[in-house]
């Protein structure tokens, strides 16, 4: 029987749409620091794990979807947050779109919904492979 030897250490690398993949061997996640607008302000972290990464997909979707339906009934002008799922807010008017946290990373087209989900789906399937790779399982 071949032995396997589990590697320590941490894979990271960073993701087009702002955030970094970590992964461990037995755990990954992404990563998402917003800095403050200046030395007074408290920076944003975000973490999106492993096991809540397919919640996320799903809130993205139905948090841009309600953006959509509020945006043709809303009057224009002004700003307006909604509480969206998995923490995330919807926004009109400053930083206008779904935002994973407060006013951060906001979505506002198809395209860019699109390939946020599409980075999350790309993620899912490299992180396992970097996890066999870290657990000696080639």
């Amino acid at each position: 029987m071949k032995d396997t030897i589990l590697l320590q250490g941490e894979y990271s690398e960073k993701l087009q749409n702002g955030g970094e993949l970590k992964v461990k061997a037995n755990s990954w996640k992404i990563c998402y620091y917003f800095s403050g607008p200046d030395s007074r302000y408290n920076s944003t972290l975000v973490y999106v794990y492993d096991k809540e990464i397919n919640s996320y997909i799903t809130a993205w979707k139905n948090n841009f979807t309600k953006h959509q339906q509020l945006k043709n009934i809303l009057p224009q002008g002004g700003n307006t947050v909604y509480p969206g799922e998995k923490g995330m807010s919807i926004r009109f008017g400053f930083h206008e779109g779904v935002c994973i946290r407060d006013y951060h990373l906001p979505i506002k087209t198809q395209e860019q919904l699109d390939a946020i989900i599409k980075e999350y789906e790309l993620v899912k399937f490299k992180a396992i492979h970097i996890q066999k790779i870290l657990k000696g399982i080639y």
